[in-house]
């Protein structure tokens, strides 16, 4: 359920990157967060 919460918090985060994050979200949100971060930063630079 922390993980339900993880995810929805780093969705709505990511909104512009959203495509990025239904692809691979259970994985990169918990292992790889940064690469998330990274992802909205790259699109909206």
């Amino acid at each position: 359920k922390e993980l339900l919460k993880k995810l929805q918090a780093a969705i709505s985060e990511s909104d512009i990157n959203n495509d990025d994050d239904s692809v691979e979200s259970s994985q990169s949100l918990t292992l790889n967060n940064g690469d998330d971060c990274y992802g909205v930063i790259n699109l909206s630079s």
